[in-house]
């Protein structure tokens, strides 16, 4: 046997007793396993051999016996994690709740039969609270953390509850006093919260701290002081939540702020709670979108708003001035997302961008419903004011968002204060204003809302104004053709120039030309307008049906005229659509109602206004061609 057959035996030896002792290592650790009752994992496959391995000799050695299959073993850490989870979180939680519920519940029996009198149940609820403190503060330091932060909370609440009733249905002390001494409770359980930073403690004070005045009894008598006890629980509790990541303890601190405002909404003085809607709802706001939690922060801005929108329309004298000025502090974290200077530029939170405008709108509408100002004393000095707040600040630093929040306040402002068609003139005055303020870059961008502006002008105009229209308002010189014209005119100078990018903007993903949409809505009422001006004159229904046909077709020849001689494709579709129209009425209507000599007026001009159409056609098409 040659050199390298030697060394190939050698090498197959020491493989086969490197298996073999793999295999013996395997059995030996099965055997501990077994003798200690601990599952041990086998040793991968493929794993290096152990130093003692390497060191064996290659001598010939017998084969071991391989090592028996290990029997696989039920885990059972599923079941135990549930186990622990229910037994050390859900009872826990169960059973303090209950149990704040039981000694309201028993201080309101013994309140209702005069078991006793109630500076003892104050004293016997502080008993309690502190002694369930004692306790848990000593649980925590024997290790049980969970356990005595949760006795914590519950002694927390109690004491919330004795405290509340001193200053509140029993007068033993006043309503200062009794806020102190909560505001020094509320000191205390956070120092204990954040000492050993366990979020059940924040949840179940605050829990607690909420529930204690409606299980005592009637909060509509103490409606005022409810409120300043909310909100300086909340005050309390809120800040260290959040800077603890304490989700739950602000969810809870959420519901019971709104809940305590929703209670007294009908009992409570307007302007107390205005201010305590608005700062309570501006600060979750912030708070919650400092975290990044978003569903918080849109529930706060939604619950505030629509509370806001309730309590203000119990507002009576100069309470309803706080509507007018607290809504300021919910508006104000919606600066802090307006980072952009461009609506077309892609936004990182494009539902913050619709808060920030729908927070204009709402506070002067709030304003106006609490403190409604007629046109004769300060005609839209309140909505003015309001879009001022948006509109200063977004023409000095090229902001467009503000601009186009400041604007739709005071749109909502005219349509407030004004009637008839003065709405109508009053919004085309707002549409020839954006157009004039944002000619240029970057402000181009809030252009899009003079546009929903004049969608709405329309509407109304062809609506409400027509529908009220006199019967002696003349045609083509009355108010309602005045309010036509205006908004005709407020329409094409802003779409004639100052369109950055040719006006097409992406809005939630698509892309919209609103320089395109602004001259369809512009020639959309120009047919409309006339064809209704032409029926109100004083002629006879056949004339009028002709005269309709004829503007019809005359329009439809000017817009593919137009269309031509700009090189619009847009313009000539849209003539080639009235022109549609034409001839469906012409065909359809004309010919079935029309005497003799006005349909064959009606024919003739469509037939001419066709074959001038069609020889532009064939003449661009035979220009196209020659260029090729």
């Amino acid at each position: 046997m040659d050199d390298s057959g030697r060394i190939d035996a050698v090498e197959a030896r020491l493989e086969r007793v490197e298996s073999e002792l793999r295999n013996l290592i395997d059995a030996i650790d099965v055997a501990r396993a077994e003798a200690r009752e601990v599952s041990v994992p086998p040793t991968a496959s493929g794993s290096r051999p152990s130093a003692a391995a390497e060191s064996v000799p290659a001598l010939p050695v017998a084969p071991l016996p391989a090592a028996p299959p290990r029997r696989p073993r039920r885990s059972t850490r599923t079941g135990r994690d549930l186990e622990a989870w229910f037994g050390e979180n859900a009872l826990l939680v169960v059973g303090v709740l209950a149990l704040v519920a039981a000694v309201g519940f028993a201080l309101k029996h013994a309140i209702e039969q005069g078991w006793i009198s109630p500076a003892l149940r104050v004293l016997a609820g502080l008993a309690a609270g502190l002694g369930l403190a004692v306790y848990g503060e000593v649980s925590v330091r024997r290790g049980l953390r969970r356990f005595g932060a949760a006795a914590i909370g519950a002694g927390a609440a109690l004491a919330y509850l004795a405290t509340w009733a001193a200053a509140g249905p029993y007068a033993l002390a006043s309503a200062g006093i009794g806020l102190t001494a909560l505001a020094i409770l509320s000191g205390l359980v956070l120092a204990s919260a954040w000492r050993s930073d366990e979020p059940y403690l924040g949840a179940m004070a605050a829990a607690g701290a909420y529930l204690a005045p409606f299980i005592l009894g009637d909060v509509s008598s103490s409606a005022n002081l409810l409120l300043a006890y909310t909100a300086l629980v909340s005050a309390a509790v809120a800040p260290m939540a959040g800077l603890n990541g304490w989700r739950a303890t602000v969810t809870i601190v959420l519901v019971g702020y709104f809940w305590a405002a929703l209670a007294v909404l009908g009992s409570a003085n307007p302007a107390w709670l205005a201010i305590y809607l608005a700062a309570g709802g501006g600060a979750a706001v912030g708070l919650a979108r400092g975290a990044g939690w978003r569903a918080h922060e849109i529930g706060a801005w939604v619950a505030a708003w629509a509370m806001l929108l309730g309590a203000a329309t119990n507002a009576e004298g100069s309470n309803g001035w706080a509507f007018a000025v607290a809504p300021l502090v919910l508006a104000a974290p919606g600066w802090f997302a307006v980072r952009r200077a461009s609506l077309a530029e892609a936004a990182e939170s494009p539902y913050r961008r619709w808060m920030f405008m729908s927070s204009a709108v709402l506070w002067t509408g709030v304003a106006l419903i609490a403190l409604p100002p007629t046109a004769e004393d300060y005609p839209l000095v309140v909505a003015a004011a309001i879009a001022a707040v948006y509109v200063v600040p977004a023409l000095r630093r090229k902001i467009p968002l503000p601009l186009s929040a400041g604007i739709a306040a005071l749109a909502l402002g005219v349509s407030d204060q004004w009637t008839g068609t003065d709405v109508t003139l009053g919004w085309c005055a707002l549409i020839a204003a954006t157009a004039l303020l944002t000619r240029r870059a970057p402000l181009s961008a809030a252009r899009w809302v003079a546009v929903v502006l004049g969608f709405a002008a329309i509407w109304r105009l062809l609506s409400f104004d027509l529908f009220a229209r006199p019967a002696a308002d003349s045609a083509f010189v009355g108010a309602w053709p005045l309010a036509l014209y205006t908004l005709l005119a407020a329409l094409v100078l802003l779409a004639i120039d100052g369109w950055d990018e040719e006006g097409g903007y992406r809005v939630g993903g698509v892309a919209v030309n609103f320089r395109v949409v602004t001259w369809l809505l512009a020639g959309i009422l120009l047919l409309w307008g006339g064809t209704v001006e032409i029926h109100r004159l004083d002629i006879s229904g056949l004339a009028a049906g002709l005269a309709v046909s004829a503007f019809w077709l005359l329009y439809a020849a000017g817009l593919l005229a137009f269309g031509f001689r700009a090189n619009s494709k847009a313009v000539r579709v849209t003539g080639l659509v009235v022109a549609a129209l034409a001839i469906w009425k012409v065909a359809f209507y004309d010919l079935a109602n029309l005497d003799a000599l006005y349909r064959v007026g009606s024919f003739t001009l469509l037939a001419l206004i066709a074959l001038v159409a069609a020889r532009a056609y064939h003449g661009r098409a035979r220009r196209e061609t020659a260029t090729e």
